[in-house]
């Protein structure tokens, strides 16, 4: 538990005060990965994210996705709505095949709740090579539901998030 903490303060500084991305620019589309670019003390920090959204008008976000990339080490953060059962935690499956243990969440805002882990080689590979991710919780209820998400354009996203 506390790795995990430590890994979500590692993203949250990522955020705000180290400089990675170095060629990535705010906004760029990598066809379903976008990158965004934030400034805080004098440094831009970039990840890349996907979002997935519900409706055309109030477009309410029910999953973000967001890797960052910290002195050579990736960070996933995987933001799902209020309502979900904390102690299940989120799973991760890549073109049918379990990405890792379930990820614990770290913490609940207004925004979601966020789980956050360290990617390794093996992790990241099967996100390039992958077509689809589902990101599965468990709702309120203790029914699990499963959110999709593109790989299409992660390769491309990824590389020039981590090029320097």
């Amino acid at each position: 538990m506390k790795l995990l903490l430590h890994i979500q303060l590692i993203f949250i500084s990522l955020l705000f005060s180290l400089s990675a991305g170095a060629t990535l620019q705010n906004g760029e589309q990598f066809k379903d990965w976008m990158s965004r670019c934030e400034s805080g003390d004098g440094a831009q920090v970039c990840f890349i994210e996907q979002s997935l959204v519900l409706g055309k008008e109030n477009k309410q976000r029910v999953l973000g996705v967001q890797i960052g990339y910290y002195q050579k080490q990736v960070i996933g953060n995987f933001v799902l709505p209020l309502g979900v059962l904390l102690k299940h935690g989120v799973r991760i499956v890549v073109d049918g095949f379990e990405f890792s243990q379930p990820v614990p969440y770290t913490y609940c805002n207004t925004g979601g709740c966020a789980a956050s882990f360290q990617l390794d080689e093996k992790m990241i590979e099967m996100l390039k090579k992958g077509k689809k991710m589902q990101v599965i919780g468990t709702g309120s209820n203790g029914k699990e539901f499963s959110l999709p998400v593109s790989l299409n354009g992660f390769t491309r996203a990824f590389s020039e998030l981590t090029s320097d």
